[in-house]
């Protein structure tokens, strides 16, 4: 595998994601565009942890990614909003919410740790799937329903709960681990060292 790919998966992520803010009007160039870029984001990480190829600099490079690509997908639905009057404020306040408080972990981790936070957690990983279908199907079909708002709302609040525990583990840790699977898995290793001292 060359040295340098999930670095540059990482970075395809950056133009890929503002590349989707010209492609709305574009369904099938959107979905495309949009899948591929998820795919760089799923990608990018296992094959640096499975080659050994993680590094601080590839750390920081797909938390801007991620970041960027959270932004343009706020960016997109608030466009729609101005679209769709029946569209819920709720939905925008809580994107707002949810990516201010990613830009929080990201600083934070900054100020504590020296690094980028970019945590994995299984919470992350679980949250980030079925959100990551709302934007294309919106797109898509442009129907914007009570009942999606219900969905996205329901789908918001478990991305918000990933991001809140992200922010528990930064707080709670003394040593920064970006694999760090849940703050349950934080206090059973918490448990072990004071059972062994």
């Amino acid at each position: 595998m060359p040295k340098h790919l999930p670095n540059i998966l990482s970075f395809s992520r950056i133009p890929l994601s503002i590349l989707l803010l010209f492609l709305v009007n574009y369904s099938a160039w959107f979905v495309a565009v949009y899948v591929f870029t998820g795919l760089t984001d799923v990608l990018d990480g296992q094959l640096a942890r499975k080659h050994g190829r993680c590094t601080d600099f590839g750390a920081k490079l797909d938390g801007f990614a991620d970041l960027l690509f959270m932004l343009c997908c706020l960016v997109i639905v608030f466009g729609l909003q101005q679209l769709h009057r029946y569209f819920s404020i709720y939905v925008l306040v809580a994107l707002a919410v949810i990516v201010a408080l990613k830009i929080f972990n990201l600083l934070f981790g900054r100020i504590k740790f020296r690094v980028w936070s970019a945590m994995h957690t299984k919470a992350n990983q679980l949250t980030a799937l079925p959100f990551f279908f709302v934007v294309p199907v919106l797109v898509v079909t442009g129907a914007v329903t009570m009942w999606l708002n219900v969905i996205l709302m329901l789908l918001l609040l478990t991305v918000f709960v990933a991001n809140a525990e992200e922010t528990l583990i930064l707080l709670r840790s003394k040593e920064y681990d970006a694999n760090t699977t849940s703050i349950f898995a934080m206090n059973k290793c918490e448990e072990k060292e004071v059972t062994a001292a």
